[in-house]
């Protein structure tokens, strides 16, 4: 089954990594972690690579297909959240448009993610090293 948090929360850690050097990210950890939050998912909202919403597709429709209809829990989700009405996601199945129903269920599962991401990002020895270190600066600079 395919796990939309466990495989997005991968994609963000690479496009993380990609955009920043360890130090980076542990000083954006410990400057202010609820704004790199923020700024994480207004970058990544439209990055093809994490949500496909830049271009309206991540993935093709027929391997959409599959990962929607192995999660259709989370078309509820998206209904429940009172995000999509039911009728457009009843009629974006019968039309088979997979790939765009799976952009929304990414952008949903987007923020926890990145809240996923920087937890592991927190617990990497070389970023908890570098966060350390800052601490200490803070601490000896009184």
């Amino acid at each position: 089954m395919y796990d939309y948090k466990y495989e997005m929360t991968g994609d963000v850690l690479n496009a993380i990594r990609e955009a920043m050097t360890p130090a980076q990210i542990a000083a954006a950890l410990h400057a202010d972690r609820d704004n790199l939050e923020q700024d994480l998912n207004d970058a990544f909202w439209i990055d093809d690579d994490v949500t496909g919403n830049g271009s309206g597709m991540y993935t093709d429709d027929n391997t959409a297909r599959g990962y929607i209809l192995e999660n259709l829990d989370k078309l509820q989700d998206l209904v429940s959240a009172g995000l999509m009405e039911a009728e457009r996601v009843l009629d974006a199945l019968a039309d088979g448009s997979f790939a765009y129903l799976d952009v929304c269920v990414r952008c949903n599962v987007l923020y926890e993610a990145i809240y996923d991401a920087l937890d592991l990002l927190e617990e990497d020895p070389e970023i908890a090293a570098e966060i350390e270190k800052l601490q200490q600066a803070e601490e000896a600079a009184g």
